[in-house]
């Protein structure tokens, strides 16, 4: 665990770029830069072979501790979204690989499973002012990684087990 980077802070050094033109932004707050600066520090701050990368503000779904991620996904995932692609299947705690050509959009970055092979590959590629720049949330910058880097392999379980704190409800 770490802390993240305080919003604040960003906002007081990129105010310039939280007054342009709001109706054409995608990163709308200084809440996103701060989970932009957060994603990279949390992604520079691991050696480990895989990095649960959760937001400050979730909780487990009660099936999280069911989850199966069998040794054959975990041998070739670079990114496991617990956030569910919300289809009906007999087991909710599965993991789908979700093929790159598939136009899916973002499931959400409230909680990821990352590998060191894809860390390896946005840090030597990438940085937070990439994602400024390109005007990119961490969701659409995962899903523009999807597009451009087909050896790239992802993942999501079949229902939502990672929750934001306004969704902890959610029962099934």
């Amino acid at each position: 665990f770490f802390d993240v980077i305080d919003a604040k802070w960003v906002k007081k050094k990129y105010i310039s770029y939280e007054k342009s033109k709001p109706s054409e932004r995608h990163i709308s707050s200084a809440d996103e830069l701060s989970a932009i600066f957060s994603f990279f520090k949390c992604l520079k701050s691991t050696n480990s072979a895989h990095l649960l990368y959760l937001e400050d503000d979730v909780s487990f779904h009660k099936n999280f501790g069911d989850l199966d991620i069998s040794k054959e996904v975990l041998d070739k995932f670079d990114v496991i979204f617990f956030c569910g692609v919300d289809i009906d299947i007999i087991k909710p705690t599965s993991i789908l690989y979700i093929p790159n050509s598939r136009k899916i959009g973002c499931f959400g970055t409230s909680g990821l499973l990352i590998s060191s092979k894809f860390i390896k590959l946005v840090l030597s590629k990438y940085s937070v002012q990439y994602l400024i720049d390109k005007n990119m949330t961490i969701g659409m910058f995962l899903d523009y990684l999807r597009g451009i880097v087909t050896t790239l392999k992802f993942y999501a379980t079949s229902m939502p087990l990672v929750l934001k704190n306004n969704n902890c409800n959610r029962s099934t």
